[in-house]
């Protein structure tokens, strides 16, 4: 028989019967088949919903990651001012050296590279030779286009450094040797450019290469402190310091954007734009890179180099190289050219008057 217990209604004590004793053992089965699956189902929620704040966190780390990246890239804390008379104050000229994608260690083999030869004395001649024509073009240049200070872009890639395995077996040397050769060679150009042109003001602007890091991976946040050709930038600026007429700006991210005759110019090695091979070649890549760069900050024009080929659009100037084609570049589908570099005249009401390509050989 049913247990009772007393509550009090109304006033009254009444019987209320104890109902746990009148379900069946078949009901209470039924009930808690009923609650496992419940709690199955709740289980399967919680494991959807875990999943998904998983990849709501991921998300967030790689948009922090981006966050990083731009802080890392951009120094949205300066931009730099040389050269120049103030707008409306008559046309004035700054003549520029475009220098890059040296890879002076690395041995070509002709036979490989369509019949391209490169060693350290084939890369000392065709540098000799490009400083050399790069005096005569300023020099009759500066007849029609009177500039008076010079910028010198050292684009990087100075050195091949160690970062693709085959590069140990290539290399003449190793990267600290090479970088030291390079920073020489670069102290002995701005020297000769000095020298021969005797401009009011030589500003020296430096990206860094991906061929320089001393890492296999590319480096975001703190990748110029894993770099050949950052310290070398510095030990030749040190050379520098007590010298008012000589400023070196050095990258410590992908871009340097500086204005010049009131032109606003932004300068980056390259490697950031994304080009797998393809029928229209870097320009598409290039193009939508630089539609993201304009975002933040418009540029009149942007130079760089890397992809061992030289042209020249409204937006920008790809500086060429002194290697010429490797076994790389061939691979990798560029654009087979003459080594060359890049000169260039600035004019603050025009832009860019003269873009020359300076051969090698």
């Amino acid at each position: 028989m049913a247990k009772r217990s007393q509550e009090k209604q109304g006033g009254k004590e009444v019987a209320v019967p104890d109902v746990s004793a009148l379900i069946s053992d078949a009901e209470k089965k039924q009930a808690e088949d009923k609650l496992s699956g419940r709690i199955r189902r709740l289980e399967v929620e919680l494991a959807a919903e875990r999943t998904k704040a998983k990849r709501l966190l991921d998300e967030m780390n790689h948009m922090n990651e981006r966050i990083e990246l731009a802080e890392a890239t951009y120094d949205t804390s300066r931009e730099y001012v040389i050269s120049g008379s103030a707008k409306g104050k008559g046309s004035s000229c700054t003549a520029m050296v475009m220098l890059s994608d040296l890879h002076l260690e690395e041995k070509v083999d002709p036979d490989v590279c369509m019949g391209n030869k490169y060693d350290l004395q084939i890369a000392s001649r065709r540098n000799d030779r490009v400083i050399n024509t790069m005096v005569d073009v300023l020099t009759a240049n500066r007849q029609f286009y009177p500039w008076k200070d010079l910028v010198v872009w050292l684009g990087g890639d100075m050195i091949s450094g160690a970062i693709h395995e085959e590069l140990e077996a290539t290399n003449f040397a190793g990267p600290a040797e090479a970088i030291l050769f390079a920073q020489d060679m670069m102290l002995a150009n701005i020297a000769k450019l000095r020298e021969s042109l005797n401009p009011g003001k030589i500003t020296i602007i430096c990206n860094m290469g991906n061929h320089g890091r001393t890492t296999h991976r590319k480096r975001f946040a703190d990748g110029y402190n894993h770099s050949w050709e950052w310290l070398a930038y510095h030990n030749m600026a040190r050379l520098f310091l007590q010298d008012k007429k000589v400023e070196f700006i050095i990258a410590k991210g992908a871009l340097v954007e500086v204005s010049i005759e009131t032109i606003p110019i932004r300068f980056t090695h390259g490697d950031d734009i994304k080009f797998a091979g393809g029928v229209g070649g870097v320009y598409i890549p290039l193009m939508k890179k630089l539609a993201n760069w304009d975002r933040r900050w418009k540029a009149h024009k942007t130079i760089l180099g890397h992809y061992h080929q030289h042209f020249h659009i409204s937006q920008a100037i790809m500086n060429g190289c002194l290697i010429g084609p490797n076994a790389y570049s061939i691979a990798g589908g560029f654009d087979a050219q003459r080594p060359s570099q890049t000169v260039a005249i600035v004019d603050s009401h025009r832009g860019f008057i003269d873009v020359t390509q300076i051969f090698a050989e």
